[in-house]
Parts: C-alpha cells; sequence; structure tokens
C-alpha cells in the first residue's frame, strides 16, 4: 500500500509542488504590481526593490512586458518620476529605466508608456545629480535607445 507521500505524485511522476505556478507567473506579477502602488512613509525601499524585480522580469521577455502592462504597472511606475521627498529620486531613477524596458523594442510598450504620460515626467529627471544614470533612463522610456538594450 502506497503511503501518503507517494499518493501526492501526479501522473508522469509530478508531485504538487511542481504543478505550483513558475516563478514570475500571474500571481507573482500582481503581487508585485501591488508593492508598486503601495504609497507612503516607509514604502519607498519596497517600492524600489518592486521597480527593480519588474525591470528585470520584463527586459527581454515580451509576455512578462504584456502581464505587467494589463496588471496596470506602467501608469504607477509614471506616477513614481515626480521627485518629491527623501529616497523619490532613486525611485525615479529606476522607474525610468523600466520604463525604457517597456518601450525598447515594442511598440505597444512604447505606447502604453507615452499614453500614461511618462514623456513630460521625463524632462525633469535630466536635472538630477546622477545626470547620466538619469538621461539613460529617460532617454530609453521616451523610446530613444539609450546605452543598454531592455
Amino acid at each position: 500500500m502506497p503511503s501518503h507521500e507517494e499518493s501526492t505524485v501526479r501522473p508522469q511522476g509530478r508531485s504538487e509542488a511542481a504543478e505550483q505556478p513558475a516563478s514570475g507567473g500571474l500571481g507573482v506579477v500582481q503581487g508585485n504590481v501591488m508593492r508598486l502602488a503601495r504609497k507612503g512613509e516607509g514604502n519607498t525601499e519596497e517600492r524600489l526593490r518592486a521597480v527593480r524585480e519588474t525591470k528585470n522580469s520584463i527586459i527581454g521577455n515580451p509576455a512578462k512586458k504584456t502581464l505587467y502592462a494589463q496588471a496596470g504597472a506602467i501608469p504607477l511606475l509614471v506616477d513614481m518620476l515626480a521627485v518629491g521627498g527623501p529616497g523619490d529620486e532613486a525611485l525615479a531613477v529606476q522607474a525610468a529605466a523600466a520604463l525604457g524596458s517597456f518601450a525598447s523594442g515594442n511598440r505597444q510598450g512604447l505606447m502604453g508608456v507615452v499614453e500614461a504620460g511618462a514623456i513630460p515626467r521625463l524632462c525633469p529627471l535630466l536635472l538630477l545629480p546622477t545626470p547620466e544614470d538619469a538621461a539613460d533612463a529617460a532617454g530609453r522610456a521616451a523610446g530613444g535607445g539609450g546605452r543598454g538594450e531592455g
């Protein structure tokens, strides 16, 4: 008689753990977008991590770009372009880089970034103390390329 553990094995030798959604599935995307949306004191570092995770997930991955765009990430990233408090500069530069990744190599992504109002909000980033990083991120988000591919 098989043990309880053996009874959880699925056809073709797959266990329950193997049936869990792959890393970066829709649930992960939605959770990350929820973290992007958290505003208020004490959430800057969490939002910064969420922006970086978003950026890293979508680079070179059209399917992930679509998932994140459909989940509402682009307008949230555009909102992060405003610099007004401590820690906002790093968040704005990372948000611009993520928007650049959405816009890179994908007309639909570029249009999503433009339609969300990113272009006028990218211009002030050029005046940040880290102008090279900010200019590169703003240029990619505006669809003008940049040093790296996104």
